[in-house]
């Protein structure tokens, strides 16, 4: 290795004219490690390759004299006010850059120290072994770079102007995007007393002012207001996010918070190269080794869909989650009363079911009926059970895995602190177990006897079967799991579960963001014509009520929609509702009463339960997912939760199906998790 990077030094020494960055590239490849996160390794080879300057002061000075040369030939503007920062666009605007780049690169630009910095940091995954080697490493190898510094200045002249240029720009940034419709909107004080943000300004031009002059202490307390305005500038936007779980937010609005959250902290790190109190070249290095690390990042970052997606995206998921965990929560039964009411409103849903059941059969009866016409019936016939359910305060057992999960994260987060709190998630997780089983009980006792109950009396009043022997027989056969796709078309019903989870969400979140109650309240067209009381009633009705309905509408249109679509491409989708296919069940076992088919029939009720499984653990498990990823829950003591949940199922089996006795101060709501 040291060869290597002998080899390398050499052409450094003897190069005439212009630097080249090749061979900077080069000896970044040599530190590389082949496990990207291997920073021993990288850690080692940046030694050696300090040690061997230190040791041999022609290439110490060579190598100082070609990074030098390589930065004064470079423009640095780019790289302190926007690498890193996302650019004045929309979230779409830049995620359609990113797509592009991925597609086709940008050209590169010889005259930026941006392009620089891609070309020798390339890889992807350069920023994990970059941060991972330690601090003094790095600045070790800095101090080897002689760059020349007028004595009045903290900073090197090279950097000295850019740096400067670079705060003019980033603080008019942030001002002009704290005065943004979307942010000031949010705070009214800002028109009636004044704008930190328009503060900023004033601030950092008397501080820039003062430091050009030399006058130390006066840009010294001047630099102190500037960081104080900065704190107030992160403050308002944390007051903004706090507030929006009673106001919402959106994309737009989420975007401009990063990008203010970007460029503020962006600033705050340059502004401690032209601290007076930050001279001591040590600080300097410091704060250069920081920076670097983050620019490295930032670089690998940019075109990055992902991350871009994730950035901006989190907050929206976490306001989605909050609103889907307030519906949650009243799906978890703590009390007996709670129990038996879980099990009463899952009845009560299970009936609604049986007429779905009993209408999807008719639709199918009409064979000449056009593709579109008849999956649009389908559709409407589902939406209209599940709004209807909602409506009733009736219960579907597999609707609730999705509002639930969101509720279960909060509790895992304690209230969103982060932590996971071990004792108040697990007996979270039991109760709704507990909830969970109450639901399925209740909503099979009713169809599969129902819908049995009802083959028989349409048997016994015309003398013919509802379905066909063969009818019957294709209709439990789509819930053998051992001869039928039940399995994954239980899957894709899954996934429609937990999409309308994430719809139900959606919707609350938009109709606080848009403040759709309070503008139909103050509609003076309706108000003439309905009355006030009753406008009110209606606004009252759609703040409440709109998520839930357009989340069971559209469910109710993707459940009708998927086997047509199968149907239309030829791909293996469908789904498979575990009430549908218990209500299929018990129509069809009666005719095959006549002459059992007994392996297919136990085949098939086993295959409705494992609908049901695989129904409610994938909308749980990916509500699950983009709830903890969104409360940002840490997995540190996930094994204390899963231990702690499995030791109660061996000592107190019976708490996941039936309520324990009733103690004083236990009630789960009174642990300030809501």
């Amino acid at each position: 290795m040291v060869s290597r990077f002998n080899n390398i030094l050499d052409q450094i020494v003897n190069l005439k004219g212009a630097a080249s960055s090749d061979q900077l590239i080069e000896l970044v490849k040599i530190i590389r490690p082949y496990d990207f996160k291997n920073a021993k390794k990288a850690t080692e080879s940046l030694v050696n390759l300090i040690d061997t300057l230190k040791d041999n002061p022609v290439y110490q000075q060579a190598f100082s004299r070609y990074i030098i040369s390589l930065l004064k030939s470079k423009n640095q503007i780019r790289l302190f006010a926007e690498l890193g920062i996302s650019p004045n666009t929309n979230f779409l605007g830049e995620l359609r850059r990113r797509l592009n780049a991925k597609i086709l690169p940008p050209a590169i630009d010889n005259s930026e120290l941006t392009d620089l910095l891609l070309e020798v940091f390339n890889n992807k995954n350069d920023h994990y072994w970059v941060e991972g080697v330690a601090d003094d490493v790095w600045k070790q190898l800095f101090s080897l770079i002689d760059l020349p510094k007028s004595l009045d200045l903290i900073l090197p002249d090279l950097f000295y102007m850019p740096i400067v240029n670079s705060v003019l720009i980033l603080t008019n940034r942030i001002s002009s995007l704290g005065l943004e419709p979307e942010i000031a909107m949010r705070m009214p004080h800002v028109e009636k007393y004044h704008s930190d943000f328009l503060a900023l300004s004033s601030e950092v031009h008397n501080f820039l002012n003062a430091h050009k002059q030399d006058q130390q202490i006066e840009a010294s307390e001047s630099l102190k207001q500037v960081r104080v305005l900065l704190t107030q500038c992160l403050n308002s936007i944390d007051r903004i996010r706090k507030s929006q779980k009673n106001r919402g937010t959106s994309i737009a609005q989420v975007y401009i918070l990063l990008r203010i959250t970007q460029n503020i902290k962006r600033l705050q790190q340059l502004l401690n190269f032209l601290d007076p109190k930050n001279g001591d070249s040590s600080k300097q290095l410091g704060y250069s080794v920081q920076l670097f690390k983050k620019l490295v990042y930032a670089e690998n970052m940019s075109k990055s869909v992902r991350s871009h997606i994730k950035e901006n995206t989190d907050l929206l998921a976490y306001q989605i989650i909050e609103h889907t965990s307030s519906v949650g929560k009243k799906y978890v039964a703590v009390t007996k009363k709670e129990y038996f009411s879980a099990i009463w409103a899952a009845m009560k849903g299970g009936f609604i079911i049986v007429l779905a059941v009993l209408v999807k059969a008719y639709i199918g009866n009409f064979k000449d009926l056009p593709l579109v016409p008849s999956t649009f019936l389908y559709g409407l016939n589902y939406a209209t059970a599940f709004v209807i359910i909602y409506l009733t305060h009736s219960s579907l057992a597999t609707k609730q895995p999705s509002m639930t999960a969101s509720y279960i994260a909060n509790a895992l987060s304690g209230n969103g602190k982060g932590g996971i709190h071990v004792n108040n998630a697990a007996d979270t997780i039991i109760r709704m177990f507990r909830s969970q089983f109450a639901s399925v009980v209740g909503n099979l006792i009713v169809v599969v006897p129902l819908t049995f109950l009802f083959a028989y009396s349409y048997f016994y009043i015309t003398g013919e079967y509802f379905f066909s022997r063969q009818h019957a027989i294709t209709a439990l056969e789509e819930n053998n799991p051992f001869e039928s796709l039940m399995i994954i078309y239980a899957a894709i019903a899954g996934f429609f579960l937990f999409l309308s989870g994430l719809i139900t969400g959606y919707y609350e979140n938009k109709i606080v963001t848009s403040q759709i109650p309070k503008r139909i309240r103050e509609h003076k067209y309706l108000s003439k014509k309905l009355g006030q009381r009753r406008l009110n009633i209606f606004a009252s009705f759609v703040e409440k009520n709109t998520g839930s309905l357009a989340g069971n509408i559209i469910l109710g249109f993707l459940l009708g929609s998927a086997g047509p679509i199968g149907k239309i491409t030829g791909l293996p989708f469908d789904i498979r509702h575990i009430t549908i296919s218990a209500g299929n069940y018990g129509l069809g076992s009666y005719t095959l009463l006549e002459k059992p088919i007994v392996d297919l029939m136990v085949y098939s009720a086993i295959g409705v339960l494992l609908v049901g499984v695989i129904n409610i653990t994938v909308s749980f498990a990916l509500t699950m997912i983009v709830a903890v990823k969104s409360l940002r829950v840490d997995y540190s003591r996930w094994g204390e939760l899963v231990q702690a949940v499995f030791a109660h199922f061996i000592f107190s089996t019976r708490d996941f199906f039936y309520p324990p006795k009733e103690k004083k101060n236990t009630n789960f709501e009174n642990q300030n998790l809501e």
